[in-house]
């Protein structure tokens, strides 16, 4: 290795040169330090005791490094929250006007809905196979809620 400048004191001395990176991945499915993908890089200064870091102080490096991307990574998913929910407000605000819209165009408006009940074609009261009649809309073929049973005298609305 050739120095250039003034000889290093001691063999680990940081040099001018020197530089130590810690790569920041963001969280992934097995929550490992390195599962996801590399959202950013640490670089780290000349140490303030000159001398080049050493295991434990690599290690702190990388663990900060980590914290670094989950923090990151949280702020994305926070930040993507937000616009989720601004989106989903603005999406309520129109659904409302439009329902409000409907309503009133219904409430004013010089000519109302009827429901009109449909002929039966078969026998028996009931109605069509395929088709409940207008009175009975959510009970099923083949007996017409409209249609008088035995038992009762009063249609079902």
């Amino acid at each position: 290795m050739v120095h250039r400048g003034p000889r290093p004191r001691f063999e680990d001395e940081w040099h001018p040169s020197d530089r130590l990176f810690a790569p920041m991945y963001a969280p992934g499915a097995q929550g490992g330090p390195s599962s996801g993908e590399l959202i950013g890089v640490l670089s780290v200064d000349r140490p303030r005791n000159g001398r080049r870091p050493g295991a434990w102080g690599r290690e702190a490096l990388q663990m900060y490094a980590f914290q670094a991307a989950i923090a990151i990574s949280n702020a994305r998913l926070r930040a993507n929250m937000q616009r989720a929910l601004v989106r989903l407000e603005r999406e309520q605000q129109a659904l409302r006007a439009s329902e409000e819209s409907f309503r009133q165009a219904f409430e004013y408006a010089p000519s109302g809905m009827a429901i009109a009940e449909m002929a039966a074609t078969s026998t028996a009261g009931s109605c069509a196979p395929t088709t409940p009649c207008a009175a009975c809309w959510a009970a099923p073929p083949p007996r017409c809620a409209a249609t008088p049973s035995p038992t009762s005298s009063t249609p079902r609305t």
